[in-house]
């Protein structure tokens, strides 16, 4: 059979990858014919949609194999899950684990895809994760995580899904998905407060002008070429998108030129509702609005692309989220606003063009067209907006603030194993008593019994090997302190080499300072004092652990699994919301007949896999086991396998194979 089934193979992974329908694979392998790859002929055996099922599922069930091996290898796993809607209308639960694998390295992969009924309760739930845990040989015993959205059928206090799995280990900590929380207080602020519900009035009105004649579009499009400008879509608030509003509202402030013009224009024409949206888009409260709004977005959007980070640890979080409020007050509630930043100087431009505003006429607060010989109360209305923009800002740092910081419970006493606290900590007096009371709040948790459970660890050994290991973990810490600063300060110096290339390149010669310094008082180098960003710099909590679990594992076991349990702990299911966008990908329009059975397999093909590209990996790790499985399953007669032709030399030939 060699080198036809390691080719075969080969093409089925990847069509699997690329999310290709089964039907595609009778022509790739009439490619590789064509091309002349070793052991693959036209009319060849196994060029058929039924073949190409059958590999899939071979090499599924060696992902599946060696995903029990590390779940059975782990000390803690953290079990993610949610529920989607698929292509053909099919209820279904992924279930994502997080666990310490290979390399002790924290995964948080794939489990299983589980098709629900029509009974979608939080007992149906139970039944089918159980189910799908115990398909990978998962001891309950290890489960200390468990993370979801807000969804009453995951986090109810009683009879919610999280509060059932807490009954098989009553040790196991619920986190509700911190992503959906921060979309959820946008989302609440908009609803509260009236000048919002009227900026998301107007973004609706506007998209929805467009939705459904591409009339509209096209003459948008033309006049955005002749304006010279790029020709761009106004979008649309997508409620299921965390934070969808901040792309739209940032489009909408770079069309608002061109838009102003476009209704104009169809204003003009007596298109139906133009006249409204024109005037709408005229009042200076609206435009003063959307600026304030664009700009705080764009903040709370950066913390929600940090949440969705693969490498976030939980120890992470509460520092993101802070440094996050910590510019939302500093920038938008303190009237900064009207000193410095993109706000600052629109209303600067307002005031002094008296009225108008890039040529525009606007309309006041008091509904009066302000023209070019009438004073632009603009101080009283930017006064009025900031005033404004302070509550918004004030109600969503509070709600933030509420939803993802307030939330007490066993889980902030592993701040204690944070490197950055470590490393600021060692060295110091303090260091003889750093973890002390922390680790006594985890062993009031781990280390008793609760329902009749055995404790997790032995309370007393736990504090012994926290006494023998401190000082090392400690030195450790300030020594990953010390790398993770002199890399960013490289990095730092770098930069304005790089610019200065830039410039180079493009024929500018940078300019000399304005004034030289006398040699005797020259100022020191950059190196000798840490740039800012290389001060604020974090030591990645998952690489420290990664270098220290090997030896804490060997000389302090029952200290090592509290770590453990502090790294597998997940604070998003970003991952899961991953996984139903390839299973989108997988299964679509086209492919609604698709069984649960092989989108199921499709997906964990495409989603553990190896990487496309260099098949080292591929044939190195999975491609004995699949081909152990494909020839295990059944007996192969590759002669009967394909209904193409064949010559007789070629039959017998692959019969003796």
């Amino acid at each position: 059979m060699e080198p036809l089934m390691p080719a075969l193979f080969r093409s089925a992974f990847h069509l699997a990858k690329l999310h290709r329908p089964f039907s595609d694979f009778p022509d790739i392998l009439r490619l590789h014919a064509s091309n002349g790859t070793p052991g693959i002929v036209f009319g060849g055996p196994y060029e058929s949609d039924t073949a190409v099922v059958d590999m899939v599922d071979c090499m599924s069930y060696a992902l599946e194999a060696q995903m029990k091996v590390e779940l059975e290898n782990a000390r803690a796993i953290t079990v993610l899950v949610d529920e989607s809607t698929d292509r053909g209308r099919s209820h279904n639960l992924a279930v994502y684990v997080s666990y310490v694998g290979p390399g002790f390295r924290v995964y948080c992969r794939f489990l299983k895809l589980v098709q629900l009924g029509s009974n979608c309760d939080a007992g149906a739930l139970e039944s089918k994760l159980l189910d799908a845990l115990k398909g990978f040989n998962v001891d309950l015993t290890k489960l200390f995580g468990f993370t979801s959205d807000g969804a009453s059928v995951m986090t109810g206090d009683q009879t919610g899904l999280s509060a059932r799995m807490q009954l098989h280990n009553p040790f196991m900590l619920r986190c509700v998905c911190l992503a959906h929380k921060l979309a959820l207080c946008v989302a609440n602020v908009f609803a509260t407060f009236p000048e919002l519900v009227k900026l998301d009035a107007t973004i609706t009105t506007i998209t929805g002008y467009f939705a459904f004649s591409c009339n509209r579009k096209a003459r948008l499009d033309e006049l955005l070429e002749a304006l010279e400008e790029e020709v761009l879509t106004v979008l649309q608030v997508h409620k299921v998108r965390w934070l969808s509003r901040e792309r739209v509202v940032t489009r909408l402030l770079k069309l608002y030129d061109p838009l102003l013009d476009y209704f104009k224009e169809e204003a003009e024409a007596n298109e139906k509702g133009a006249q409204e949206i024109y005037d709408t888009l005229r009042e200076v409260t609206n435009i003063l609005h959307l600026h304030c709004v664009g700009e705080v977005l764009t903040v709370v959007s950066g913390l929600t692309k940090v949440l969705q980070s693969r490498e976030l640890s939980y120890l992470d979080i509460e520092a993101q989220v802070l440094t996050t409020l910590e510019v939302l007050e500093r920038e938008y509630t303190t009237g900064k606003m009207l000193k410095d930043g993109p706000f600052a100087r629109l209303v600067s431009e307002l005031r002094g063009a008296n009225g108008l505003y890039r040529g525009k006429h606007w309309i006041s607060v008091n509904g009066v067209e302000d023209g070019p010989n009438e004073s632009f109360a603009i101080t009283r209305i930017g006064l009025l907006e900031v005033r404004s923009t302070i509550k918004i800002v004030t109600a969503i740092n509070d709600d933030v603030r509420g939803r993802l910081l307030g939330v007490v419970d066993v889980a902030k006493h592993f701040r204690m194993f944070d490197p950055n606290q470590m490393a600021a900590i060692a060295s110091t007096p303090a260091e003889g008593l750093y973890g002390d009371i922390e680790l006594e709040q985890l062993l009031d948790w781990y280390g008793i019994a609760h329902d009749g459970h055995p404790a997790v660890v032995d309370a007393q050994q736990c504090r012994t090997e926290w006494l023998k290991a401190r000082r090392n973990l400690l030195r450790a810490a300030q020594a990953a302190k010390r790398v993770v600063v002199a890399k960013a300060e490289e990095e730092a110096k770098k930069a304005p080499l790089a610019k200065k290339a830039v410039a180079a390149a493009a024929g500018k010669t940078a300019a000399p300072p304005a004034t030289a310094a006398p040699p005797a008082v020259a100022a020191p180098p950059a190196a000798a004092a840490p740039p800012a960003a290389a001060a604020n710099v974090r030591i990645p909590t998952r690489d420290f652990w990664a270098l220290q679990l090997y030896n804490l594992e060997q000389t302090s076991p029952a200290l090592s699994l509290l770590v453990n349990i502090m790294l597998v702990l997940q604070a998003t299911s970003v991952e899961v919301e991953r996984g139903f966008s390839t299973q989108n990908l997988i299964k679509t329009k086209q492919r609604t007949s698709l069984t649960m059975q092989n989108l199921d397999a499709l997906m964990r093909v495409s989603l553990l896999g190896p990487e496309l590209g260099d098949y080292s990996d591929f044939n190195g790790n999975l491609l004995v086991p699949s081909l152990r499985r494909w020839f295990d399953k059944k007996n192969r007669c590759p002669a009967r396998s394909c209904h193409g032709p064949r010559t007789g030399q070629q039959a017998e030939g692959e019969g003796r194979g």
